[in-house]
């Protein structure tokens, strides 16, 4: 039989199990789990500082190649000893123009075919004799000519602006690049550098160089980060001369927009300008996220793979006690010939091996201590068996004897035939069992013996339920009350006894009424009382001998008035064996 077995509020092993390996896991992935995220963040922010720096190393060197491509145009026109040559002439003339339209214009047409995009040289001389060349620019920019070179006289350099404010930087004859002039409408940059003679060391001109910043910082432009943000070109002012926003569209002008920034600034060789690189750290933290993300999922992955097996063996370890708890609850109800089936060589394995080793022993003991009851509580029956005969063989031999004084042998006759039918009755074949229909003859053989003795004095009634005659009970339950009824309610005038049986669903129930002398209280409180001085054998070993076979919820029950009579209520079960 299937049994639901509760354990109220407590926490179940299996639960208890579960809590604290999952504590043991959990610790460790969250531990694990914030360090890795903390080495990864770390190793993401050292990763991107590099791969920034590194790729604004590489924007700072393709500039400087751009940067140097026309430096080396600047060089050939400086280094050139023909040129040199041809403006050394102070005679204009001849000489001088050929000197221009033969050596100087072809080396100045010659370095403008290496300029890696669309440039203007402007050469200003100081000698005022040699040939001008330029173009009318009123409706056309230069550098939207193409590569272009024009010479002029110095004079017209005096004239200009942005000369004044360049003279102290000229004071060398380094290259310097500039912003000057209308260079910053027109989105271009100048290479500017003073021209020498390299035998009397006096200065001879000028050289500008103009280059579109489109062309110069084109890596701007091609070069990805990666990331969104700008990227812009500083002068030593701050000023920024070219951009690139994340668009990949050219910046000239830019106000920082909310949010934080991160900056990193590389200087640009040969120039005082900088590279500045600004990236939101939101781009930046983007990665950071996944970063995250991905550990968290990660951790949770690993958590949850942990949890299954946590369950698992929690659950493989909590079926086997269960097993065992429900074993015990098996061994609680008195089952003792159930086994407990385990096959492992673990420790479950001897558990179970000893709770079927000790459920054998106790059923063995078990049914070595029921057989003792049983052969206990035979021998008692045959105990109070043997002393009801005797009681009843004394009381019918002194009425035979009292008879045998008078001479009444007629009557000795009849009562011996009839003791002799009631003691036949009374020994059923050696079996304590007996069917009710034929206790029923027995008691009637009983009160035949005592008509015997006291004729027509009493009256005897049967009330008899057919279902209940078939019915088995323990015998000689009847005999000894019906006896009482004459030894202690006959004394005078009639006594009438009623004898009745009925079937009251699972029990059956005897009753023995007369209305003879009745019992006093107190001697109806010794016979069913435990003291010392005890009358009413016969009732008492009824009693008993039925609580003995039945149960203790069975047995004799008298209730009785002084002067009315007496009903005496047995009880015993319907289903008798």
């Amino acid at each position: 039989m299937q049994r639901n077995r509760t354990y109220g509020n407590r926490m179940t092993f299996q639960y208890k199990l579960f809590l604290t390996y999952s504590l043991v896991v959990l610790l460790p992935v969250v531990v694990l789990g914030t360090l890795a995220y903390r080495f990864s963040l770390d190793a993401v922010r050292q990763r991107t500082d590099q791969y920034i720096a590194g790729t604004a190393s590489q924007m700072v060197d393709n500039i400087g190649y751009q940067l140097d491509a026309i430096g080396r145009m600047s060089d050939q026109i400086f280094f050139d000893e023909s040129i040199q040559q041809a403006l050394r002439l102070s005679e204009a003339g001849w000489d001088m123009q050929q000197a221009a339209t033969m050596t100087v214009f072809p080396k100045l047409d010659a370095v403008m075919k290496i300029a890696p995009g669309n440039a203007a040289l402007e050469l200003y001389l100081r000698n005022e004799k040699f040939p001008e060349l330029y173009y009318d620019h009123s409706k056309t920019k230069p550098l939207d000519r193409g590569k272009i070179y024009e010479v002029y006289h110095f004079s017209r350099l005096r004239q200009s602006e942005w000369y004044s404010g360049v003279q102290s930087a000229l004071a060398t004859y380094n290259p310097s690049w500039r912003q000057v002039g209308e260079d910053a409408a027109e989105h271009s940059v100048s290479l500017l550098r003073p021209l020498t003679d390299l035998n009397s060391h006096e200065p001879i001109g000028l050289l500008r160089i103009r280059a579109e910043m489109k062309d110069v910082f084109q890596s701007l432009l091609l070069r990805k980060f990666g990331v969104q943000g700008y990227l812009f070109v500083k002068d030593a002012e701050g000023r920024i001369l070219y951009g690139s926003d994340p668009n990949r569209q050219p910046v000239f002008r830019w106000t920082e927009p909310e949010g934080a920034y991160y900056t990193m600034e590389s200087p640009i060789p040969g120039t005082d300008w900088k590279l500045a690189v600004k990236i939101p750290y939101a781009e930046l933290r983007k990665e950071s996220v996944y970063v995250r993300n991905v550990t968290i999922l990660a951790c949770f992955g690993c958590l949850l793979l942990l949890l299954l097996i946590n369950y698992a063996v929690s659950g493989y370890f909590s079926k086997r006690i269960r097993k065992i708890v429900s074993f015990l609850g098996v061994l609680k109800d008195g089952e003792w010939s159930r086994r407990f089936r385990y096959s492992g060589q673990d420790e479950f394995g001897y558990i179970a091996s000893a709770l079927n080793e000790m459920a054998e022993n106790i059923d063995d003991l078990i049914r070595k201590v029921y057989v003792a009851g049983l052969e206990k509580k035979e021998a008692e029956l045959r105990v109070l068996q043997s002393q009801i005969n005797p009681h009843l063989l004394y009381n019918a031999l002194s009425s035979i004897t009292k008879m045998a004084k008078l001479n009444r042998n007629e009557d000795i006759h009849d009562m011996a035939l009839g003791l002799a039918k009631f003691y036949r009755l009374t020994l059923n074949e050696g079996k304590d069992i007996i069917a009710i229909d034929r206790e029923i003859e027995q008691i009637k053989a009983y009160i035949d013996i005592q008509r015997i003795r006291h004729g027509d004095r009493f009256s005897v009634s049967y009330d008899l339920d057919p279902s209940a005659l078939g019915r088995k009970t323990i015998k000689l339950i009847l005999q000894p009350f019906v006896e009482n009824a004459f030894e202690h309610a006959l004394f005078r005038g009639r006594l009438n006894i009623r004898i009745a049986v009925r079937r009251e669903g699972e029990r059956i129930v005897f009753r023995v009424i007369d209305d003879g002398a009745g019992i006093a209280p107190e001697t109806l409180s010794q016979i069913m009382g435990e003291g010392e001085v005890r009358p009413g054998y016969g009732i008492r070993n009824v009693d008993e001998r039925i609580k003995l076979q039945f149960g203790d919820e069975y047995g004799v029950t008298i209730a009785s008035r002084p002067g009315i009579g007496t009903g005496v209520r047995i009880l015993i079960p319907a289903a008798v064996p």
